[in-house]
């Protein structure tokens, strides 16, 4: 299944104020859902925003479990997928940005597997308003999402609980 990954790296680091965490889920092969302790978080330093200005946002996988993560790493728009809603639920369309970094060719991005050891984590910032057009007032919420394979080969998706932020 082909999904629209998206996000711009960024070298800042965040102070994390507001968080929002979710705990991974996996099917085993009877279909059995089984906590796989795998938190994905999105967070702000702010979570009032100008429209027209950056939107600072950290995103953090955590392995919490005993055992090591394999995490495919390549380019970012293929590693997280953004999920922007409007209050109303309405999706926030993509900036010209996103849409041409939703468009990378796995090709030209170099692969490499990372085994993430239990406790350890990785940390992107991200300029969401490069990718998404947030400049109409009001509420939004953000949601991200990511694939990764534990070390016994079983594939999980992790997903943020929302982010909620306001543009003024």
């Amino acid at each position: 299944m082909c999904f629209k990954r998206i996000l711009l790296l960024q070298t800042v680091v965040l102070t994390i104020v507001l968080s929002s965490i979710c705990v991974a889920w996996a099917q085993d092969p009877r279909g059995d859902s089984k906590k796989s302790e795998v938190e994905l978080t999105v967070s702000a330093e702010n979570v009032n925003f100008n429209a027209g200005s950056p939107l600072q946002v950290l995103i953090v996988l955590k392995n919490v479990s005993k055992s090591p993560v394999l995490l495919q790493v390549s380019c970012l728009e293929l590693n997280y997928r953004f999920d922007v809603r409007r209050e109303n639920g309405d999706p926030v369309p993509m900036t010209a940005e996103g849409e041409r970094r939703s468009k990378v060719d796995p090709s030209a991005c170099r692969r490499k597997t990372l085994l993430l050891q239990s406790g350890n984590s990785i940390r992107v910032g991200v300029d969401a308003a490069l990718l998404y057009d947030f400049t109409k007032v009001g509420r939004y919420r953000i949601c991200v999402k990511r694939e990764f394979r534990t070390a016994d080969g079983v594939w999980h998706k992790a997903e943020s609980a929302p982010l909620h932020v306001t543009i003024e």
